[in-house]
């Protein structure tokens, strides 16, 4: 299995860097001490192997496209008798709907929570905010009931992800109507923005009209989440993306089908078996009906809206066990949210950021997909009703996301080929952590050898992923890079 989905992680970039230090004036990325900013037109999500190259094109062009509409076409006619069924109204005046963060000890709020509080957002719709602290030991937590809203304290163990299984647990089977689980990093430094996203989920939910809901955050970032499982061998797409060299590889992919081809979809491929998956995650997949999908078609961004519908498949003890065996794995690992630095090389290299990752990607978004029986089949290609009304244009994504210089981006620090953290080729000029790995500059780009490129000074390199080393601390910060579209 491929690292892709850490490559991807949600909203975790370099920090701006304005440092400069003497280079070796020899080395053709020391053009100059500072490196000159650049960004798309329009913000695009990093490959490490960049658009997935198919075995035959013109065969996976016709194959993916009537493999897309035929799975979009039956999930956005079952959206639609479901919207026919309800009385959107009556739901909107008697719906619940409880907003679920966490955040460290002693951190601000986000600003969202003011007017849900003040009930500016309806009286039916509350908070629930989980503090994780030092001070509260493994196993227990301390609940501060306010009204309607509520804090617990938590054990300062792992990310959201270790909250949302506490928060499931504490409520099974007495949930809201709606359960949106949803973040506080801020959309590019945009509260306002913030704000209109988690006011839209909170409305969305009060008309009850969806299942499950996987929303966009920063970014128009969609996921193929592909399992190989042999069940699928007769499915058109099959050796295409579990056959030969095509196993190990993911990528960007643009068709007709998804926004004209204006947006790639991206394939990631996850683990065909249970094996070596975290015990919390085997043990919610192996709940499902088995195959699971061949293709998951979702937002992974940590950000959901459930029904009652949809958590109450599952009972109070399998919540518990849930969040028993995630926060196992969590204190063994000594994974503690105050152990995590604010640079984003050091956060990448716990094992608490794969684990979550992993969760917000493709568990959480497949194991509370659909309000139906568990022993129900999954189809070959699963996709919400959610993703093909609400965000399948570029127009209906842009009310959220607006294309083009991401700040929560940064610059990323250049490091020397002698500093410890990343292990390149020979011929490598210099290397930098970006999106969680570490890349390798190239003067060129060689034969055979996927990457992309950037530009430092003003002139173009080739950058090709390194094999990252384990180490307390990445060397000193020399200058400041940011991708630019391949040529």
């Amino acid at each position: 299995m491929f690292c892709f989905y850490s490559l991807l992680v949600v909203c975790i970039c370099c920090a701006p860097s304005t440092l400069s230090l003497f280079v070796d004036r020899t080395n053709p990325a020391a053009l100059s001490r500072f490196v000159e900013d650049e960004y798309d037109a329009e913000e695009a999500p990093l490959s490490p192997w960049g658009p997935y190259v198919p075995m035959d094109q013109k065969a996976f062009n016709r194959d993916f496209g009537e493999a897309f509409d035929n799975a979009h076409a039956k999930r956005a006619t079952t959206a639609s008798r479901r919207e026919e069924a309800m009385t959107i109204e009556s739901n909107r005046k008697k719906g619940t709907v409880n907003v679920v963060i966490s955040i460290r000890d002693g951190a601000d709020l986000p600003r969202f929570c003011d007017p849900i509080m003040r009930g500016d957002w309806g009286e039916h719709v509350s908070l629930s905010i989980y503090v994780k602290n030092d001070n509260i030991k493994f196993g227990e937590m301390n609940v501060m009931p306010n009204g309607i809203h509520e804090m617990i304290q938590i054990p300062n163990i792992g990310r959201n992800e270790h909250a949302y299984a506490v928060h499931l647990a504490r409520k099974a089977p007495n949930f809201s109507d709606v359960e949106i689980l949803t973040k506080t990093n801020v959309i590019h430094d945009d509260p306002d923005r913030m704000d209109q996203m988690v006011r839209y989920m909170v409305d969305l939910a009060r008309n009850g009209t969806y299942d499950s809901v996987s929303f966009p955050w920063a970014f128009d970032r969609r996921y193929l989440n592909v399992r190989c499982d042999p069940a699928w061998s007769h499915h058109s797409l099959y050796q295409e993306f579990c056959g030969g060299d095509q196993s190990a590889k993911g990528g960007l992919i643009k068709t007709e089908n998804y926004k004209d081809g204006s947006v790639p979809l991206q394939v990631l491929r996850q683990p065909s078996s249970f094996e070596g998956l975290p015990p919390d995650f085997g043990f919610a997949l192996r709940t499902l009906q088995q195959p699971l999908p061949l293709v998951h078609e979702t937002y992974g961004e940590g950000m959901l809206a459930l029904r009652r519908d949809v958590l109450e498949q599952f009972s109070a003890d399998w919540y518990r066990e849930f969040q028993k065996l995630m926060y196992q794995a969590a204190a063994a690992k000594g994974a503690s949210a105050s152990t995590r630095d604010t640079e984003y090389d050091k956060a990448y290299s716990r094992a608490d950021v794969k684990h979550h990752d992993d969760a917000m990607m493709w568990i959480f978004p497949l194991v509370f997909s659909r309000a139906t029986p568990l022993n129900q089949d999954f189809p070959a290609w699963l996709v919400a009703p959610s993703t093909v009304d609400l965000f399948d244009t570029v127009d209906n994504m842009r009310k959220f996301y607006t294309p083009g210089i991401n700040p929560d981006a940064g610059s990323c620090p250049l490091h020397a080929v002698s500093d410890p953290g990343c292990e390149c080729p020979s011929d490598a000029l210099w290397w930098f952590y970006k999106l969680g790995h570490c890349h390798c500059g190239l003067a060129s780009k060689p034969d055979a050898q996927s990457g992309r490129w950037v530009k430092v000074g003003g002139q173009r390199y080739f950058a090709v992923p390194g094999r990252s080393v384990a180490v307390e601390a990445p060397g000193p910060e020399a200058s400041s890079l940011a991708s630019a579209p391949a040529a």
